[in-house]
């Protein structure tokens, strides 16, 4: 997507490079000397860009992808019943598909709570001893269970939703001093522990593949996409709460933040292949550093070299 400004033929695909050069000295001299020279009163809202716009609700977003999620995760407000309707019924939209079984799993667990308080109203007298009894192996069956068995999520199926928004605005404003906590609160939730360091030396690993068994792979390879889908889980969150997020930060924390995004989003530019080095390290250093843990929570599945 091109940002054009024809006072300075300045150009650029980055909408945070094109609001800093509008707020910049040199576009503001341009505009002054070119009311001088035509005599016109010109306002810069002139200036020819191609803004991405949510159809429905005028949403202004950085990015066409911001906008594909804004519209396709159900996001906007203003959607029209029926594009809400075609985008349930999307098979292939993974996102639904996982709102739609939660509601299902909520309701069904809500409908056996019902019943089992009835059923336990009704025979409390005569069974309270054994009931008790029955639920205190129970919970630790439970207990034992999850313990020893982790559902793991498939690479790139992270989930995000045991943070809170506080911590999310957090994030967004030190995306740099505040990426390494960023990192190990995702991964609080053991099912996302999807990385086992094999072998330290060689940068062996294994991941939990979307075939859901563990695989070797390519350390940079899957973590790239990673460090990736993390920047974009913290840029859906900016947008979808923008104007509280804007209330609650300077100016030049949220324009690093843009900085930083489109820096990691963007290998032709000139610090790309450094930045993205120091998030490489970051992750591999935390797997390092957790891959005992990860062992213990495999559940007697050999991942070591032999």
């Amino acid at each position: 997507m091109k940002f054009n400004c024809t006072y300075c033929n300045y150009n650029t695909n980055h909408n945070g490079y094109y609001k800093r050069h509008i707020e910049s000295q040199k576009h503001t001299n341009n505009v002054e000397e070119y009311k001088k020279n035509h005599n016109d009163d010109i306002k810069t809202d002139n200036v020819k860009t191609n803004i991405i716009e949510c159809e429905y609700c005028n949403k202004k977003f950085s990015n066409i992808k911001s906008k594909y999620r804004h519209i396709n995760h159900l996001s906007c407000k203003q959607l029209p019943a029926n594009i809400r309707k075609k985008i349930t019924k999307d098979k292939n939209n993974i996102v639904i598909k996982t709102k739609i079984n939660k509601q299902k799993q909520i309701k069904k667990i809500n409908t056996q709570n019902s019943h089992n308080n009835t059923t336990n109203t009704t025979n409390s007298h005569s069974h309270n001893t054994t009931n008790s009894h029955n639920t205190t192996n129970n919970t630790n069956n439970i207990t034992n269970n999850i313990t020893n068995i982790i559902n793991f999520h498939p690479i790139g199926k992270e989930s995000y939703k045991h943070i809170p928004l506080v911590n999310f605005i957090k994030y967004i404003k030190y995306v740099k001093s505040e990426h390494d906590n960023y990192m190990r609160e995702k991964y609080k939730n053991h099912a996302n522990l999807n990385i086992f360091v094999t072998n330290i030396n060689k940068h062996i690993t294994k991941a939990y593949t979307k075939n859901e068994k563990w695989e070797f792979v390519n350390f940079k390879k899957i973590i790239i996409p990673i460090i990736i889908k993390d920047l974009d889980k913290l840029k859906d969150i900016f947008d979808d709460n923008e104007e509280i997020i804007k209330k609650d930060c300077v100016k030049q924390l949220l324009i690093n933040f843009n900085n930083h995004y489109d820096i990691i989003n963007n290998p032709s530019h000139k610090k790309y292949n450094q930045e993205l080095k120091k998030l490489i390290n970051e992750y591999w250093l935390f797997f390092l550093n957790v891959r005992d843990d990860i062992g213990k929570l495999i559940n007697g599945v050999n991942l070591l070299d032999s």
